[in-house]
């Protein structure tokens, strides 16, 4: 049994978002889409749905 000092969910500061792969200091590719951004443009990325690059 789980006590109420122990809440079963996650904590607030951890957050499920998109994965970015760093290609150099100011610019990443997000990996479900493939689209470079800045730094800056990445975190507003990632406010919003993408899609996977169309074949």
């Amino acid at each position: 049994m789980i006590s109420d000092n122990q809440p079963n969910s996650v904590a607030a500061d951890e957050r499920v978002g998109k994965v970015f792969a760093v290609v150099s200091d100011d610019l990443r590719m997000c990996l479900i889409c493939d689209q470079m951004f800045t730094r800056q443009g990445s975190f507003e990325h990632s406010k919003f749905p993408c899609h996977p690059a169309s074949s």
